[in-house]
């Protein structure tokens, strides 16, 4: 018998309504189950699916209850790093949606990437829930709701229910009926036991190695900037001179971009996420000129500095490739366009550098003005910025060396992010032998 995928299975049996049995009868599934294994769907397994109810920016109260939203739900366990509290009015019984452990927290909108994840309350909470979540309660003579997370996961691996979901302009839902139909593998309680502390203990030991391999990156992330420490705190030991960047560098404006846009079939742009956070050069995507509205006019060579928060502080910054169409290109407007006046004093790389420098940021940081959220590093503090500025050829050794301590950073966090996919995937494949009793 060819097997198809859990994803693909939709049974369309059971659609009238038939009396509820505590031992459901089993469904014709994807593939052959082991002895004392069925089909069911998860109607069949559940005493309660209850959505959550709808809070919004008004009702948010320090004194209020915790509300948990989709991003609270993570893969199979609740993140309550950042949780919203809300008002509740008078007469509204709160205590309906109160958690219990054992609940199973199920996202049914989201984007289409996050729709579908599940997550299970190991504690009795006092908290509410939004209407972007539906609250699942399992008969549990019939089946443990740690299996059933694994399952409802699995299938969200699976793209299950991107499959599935009704889309909405930005997001994607599952609605109950949708819900209730999906079909679940159900072994015997003693089974569903056993495989669950086998997978718990392998996830725990997942988990552990994503940790490690998650701490090493982030430790070899930390290399660049000790080496750009090192380097330009010992500018005052060496005696380099000390020179205000409005001096040897410019910050572009946009006179007489549209003579060139009239020119021009289709534009270099460089948005945002273009931008690196640790690599050197900004990357492009080609854009007819009526479609661009608003940017910042850039040249080859030029370093795009981003100057609104997060983006500043996550240290995007990269250099406008060469190879760029009509010389020239556009970029968003929360950067600056940082060109060289005169490059037989100053290296591009060492000014690269010395930008990413803690130093920098640190000054930088300081000055941003605005609203929390949006604030903005002004074109001012930049200009009377003062960086070491030593002998061009003491520029080039300090750039040599620092390209070397990226290089092998760069190395690094690829090995480590590689690694990182590997365990993202080994779960996946576990879970598939669990429910196929091969585990």
């Amino acid at each position: 018998m060819r097997e198809r995928p859990l994803t693909e299975f939709i049974s369309k049996k059971g659609t009238q309504e038939k009396k509820k049995s505590e031992k459901p009868k089993g469904l014709k599934g994807p593939w052959e189950l082991p002895e004392g294994w069925r089909w069911v769907k998860l109607e069949d397994v559940v005493k309660e699916l209850k959505p959550g109810f709808a809070r919004n920016k008004k009702h948010i109260s320090d004194d209020g209850i915790p509300h948990l939203r989709p991003n609270n739900i993570g893969l199979g366990r609740l993140n309550l790093e950042s949780i919203v509290k809300v008002k509740i009015e008078y007469g509204f019984n709160i205590q309906d949606y109160y958690l219990k452990k054992g609940d199973i927290l199920f996202n049914n909108t989201n984007s289409i990437e996050l729709v579908g994840r599940a997550a299970l309350v190991s504690e009795n909470l006092g908290f509410g829930y939004s209407n972007h979540i539906t609250r699942i309660r399992v008969k549990e003579n019939l089946i443990l709701p740690e299996w059933l997370v694994f399952v409802i996961n699995y299938l969200w691996m699976q793209g299950y229910f991107r499959r599935v979901c009704t889309h909405w302009i930005g997001q994607a839902g599952v609605n109950i009926n949708t819900l209730k139909k999906i079909p679940i593998p159900l072994p015997p309680l003693s089974e569903q036991k056993r495989i669950v502390a086998k997978l718990d203990e392998l996830n725990k030991r997942i988990e552990e190695a994503k940790r490690l391999a998650r701490e090493a990156r982030e430790e070899a992330e930390k290399l660049m900037a000790s080496a750009l420490h090192e380097v330009f705190s010992k500018a005052e030991e060496k005696g380099w001179e000390w020179v205000r960047l409005e001096k040897i560098v410019g910050i572009r404006g946009n006179a007489g971009v549209k003579r060139k846009l009239s020119q021009s079939d289709s534009i270099a742009f460089i948005p945002m996420e273009l931008i690196p956070e640790r690599g050197v050069f900004a990357r492009y995507e080609l854009r007819e000129p009526a479609n661009i509205k608003s940017y910042s006019y850039s040249e080859p060579g030029d370093i795009l500095l981003a100057k609104i928060t997060p983006s500043f502080e996550n240290g995007k910054q990269g250099i406008v490739p060469d190879n760029i169409p009509n010389g020239f290109a556009l970029a968003t407007t929360e950067v600056y366009p940082i060109y060289i006046k005169d490059t037989s004093s100053l290296d591009r790389m060492y000014l690269f550098y010395i930008l990413k420098s803690e130093y920098v940021r640190k000054t930088l940081e300081a000055q941003m003005l605005g609203t929390t959220g949006r604030q903005r590093v002004p074109k001012e503090a930049i200009l009377r910025l003062k960086i070491p500025l030593p002998p061009l050829e003491e520029q080039k050794h300090v750039v040599t060396y620092l390209n070397s301590i990226h290089e092998r950073v760069q190395r690094l966090i690829k090995l480590y992010e590689e690694r990182e996919k590997e365990l993202e995937q080994l779960l996946p494949s576990i879970l598939d032998k669990a429910f196929k009793g091969e585990l």
